[in-house]
């Protein structure tokens, strides 16, 4: 269900007198054209009609709603052992009117192993509530901060096990002796080597994050500064150019330090005694982690990390110097401007270069020519003496 949003798109208005039989005709016909044929874990025949890329509505405000749930996408998805009702429990009957939106607090769908209740998101939804996403949210401005499905859409597992080789393979074999099911262990084991493997990449942690971060006008109202440098920092540039050790905002806000509980759930204001950047000593674990700064000194520990652009730096200091003070907008078209003059110097460094190295090579072919020429005149000249 790649970029497919359930609590979204579940969240319409009821279709229309026409729109309703409609789509109730399509439901009979594929019932009996396709009565027989069972879908993934879909017991209650929901594919019967979101099978459709055409199934969709639109809402009081003006927009649309689209219903349609790729079939294949779902399959692979960590959802895919998941009844719909299990989340839509609100729906009792099919063909059904509008549903209401999914609650992530709500029990789910399996016994949780290791205390036999049933699962439920229940415990991180609670830390959320108590982070800096999840509460001071301002009237008429619900829609700032980040919910659940914000961040999570309901990945693909592609881990196929019937291609896994090696210390996996040896893995899934041992899964088998006990559990004969492979169907159900497919599923297992791929939903646990997905979970040990990162969901994000850091480029797109950093941009998820910034879809909010910089935002000016948000940011504004929550006494917050947008983080356009960030992407003007040494460490974007690690991410820029694919290392898998490139830190991103995940690393120092909520890093993996031994001892300590940092969670992104819980996130909390870096003026908090909760805080991993809240003190020096804290910020010099935060840059101490395994792969980033080992011997990290307080002194190291000052520097910028989104304020890291140093001419817009300087700029900004001349400027409070003489009194003057940039608002968010200001400092914004600065930095847009700054970053297409350093775009347009780039691209005339290359055309230069690249004019460089052209008529290097040019003048290297000529000269090489005359040689060619001038030991070629010698050789007639040896001949016409003979």
């Amino acid at each position: 269900m790649e970029g497919i949003d359930v609590a979204r798109l579940t969240d319409g208005t009821p279709l229309g007198g026409a729109q309703f039989l409609s789509v109730a005709m399509v439901a009979l016909f594929s019932l009996l054209l396709f009565g027989g044929v069972g879908y993934c874990l879909d017991d209650e025949n929901c594919f019967v009609c979101h099978r459709y890329s055409g199934l969709g509505a639109i809402g009081q405000d003006g927009k649309e709603r689209v219903f349609y749930i790729n079939e294949e996408f779902f399959r692979l998805s960590v959802h895919a052992n998941v009844r719909c009702t299990s989340c839509h429990t609100d729906i009792k009957k099919i063909p059904h009117t509008k549903a209401k939106r999914v609650s992530c607090a709500q029990e789910c769908h399996i016994k949780e192993p290791s205390s036999g209740r049933s699962f439920s998101h229940k415990p991180v939804y609670d830390e959320y509530k108590e982070s800096v996403h999840g509460k001071d949210i301002r009237l008429g401005y619900e829609l700032d901060k980040p919910n659940c499905v914000y961040c999570h859409q309901n990945p693909l597992c592609k881990v196929d096990p019937e291609k896994v080789s090696g210390d996996q393979l040896a893995v899934l074999l041992r899964c088998y002796g006990c559990h004969v099911d492979q169907d159900w262990t497919n599923r297992f084991f791929r939903h646990f080597v997905c979970r040990l493997q990162r969901r994000l990449t850091s480029a797109e942690v950093v941009n998820l994050c910034s879809s909010c971060h910089e935002d000016a006008e948000k940011m504004a109202r929550y006494g917050l500064e947008p983080t356009w440098t960030l992407k003007d920092s040494f460490h974007y540039e690690a991410i820029k150019y694919g290392d898998p050790h490139a830190p991103n905002c995940i690393t120092c806000h909520a890093p993996a330090i031994e001892g300590q509980k940092y969670d992104v759930h819980n996130l909390v204001h870096v003026s908090s005694p909760m805080s991993p950047l809240n003190s020096v000593e804290k910020k010099i674990q935060v840059c101490g982690q395994p792969g980033c700064h080992p011997g990290a000194t307080p002194q190291f520990v000052k520097g910028k990390v989104h304020s890291a652009g140093l001419k817009f730096t300087i700029l900004e200091e001349a400027l409070l110097k003489k009194g003057v003070s940039l608002t968010p907008q200001q400092k914004k078209l600065i930095l847009e401007r700054a970053k297409k003059e350093e775009h347009m110097a780039r691209v005339i460094y290359y055309v230069q270069l690249g004019y460089t190295i052209f008529i290097g090579v040019i003048c290297g072919l000529m000269f090489i020519h005359q040689v060619l020429d001038f030991m070629a005149s010698l050789r007639e000249r040896r001949k016409a003496r003979r």
